[in-house]
């Protein structure tokens, strides 16, 4: 039961480490999300979501933010390394956000990943 969470350990809250993820981490853009990723060596993934007001209302914002944490929880398994990964939104998205859409964005931006580490 307990790979069905997303508890505490998997997000990023520090201001410190957001700092560290934003200054060093490679940041791309896959089919219209933001992503910023920087490689730890922490025995997990961590996730953070940073949705702008310029986005929409709070249960609109609500909602991505949602949504995007179910994809990564569902996509954490598949990643070969730990790393830090942030997706971010400043305006409003030009598609409707979708579990199936999220989930394929956060797959793309581990294979992003791994093609820079293969490099």
């Amino acid at each position: 039961m307990s790979r069905y969470l997303f508890p505490k350990e998997l997000r990023i809250a520090k201001k410190a480490e957001i700092k560290n993820l934003f200054n060093q981490g490679v940041k791309f853009k896959v089919d219209g999300f933001f992503f910023c990723i920087y490689i730890t060596n922490e025995k997990q993934s961590r996730f953070l979501v940073s949705v702008s007001k310029r986005v929409g209302s709070a249960p609109q914002r609500n909602y991505i933010k949602r949504i995007m944490r179910e994809a990564f929880r569902l996509q954490q398994e598949q990643f070969t390394c730990s790393f830090d990964m942030a997706v971010f939104f400043k305006k409003k998205p030009y598609h409707t956000i979708t579990l199936h859409c999220a989930k394929e964005a956060v797959k793309k931006a581990g294979l992003h990943l791994t093609k820079d580490l293969s490099l």
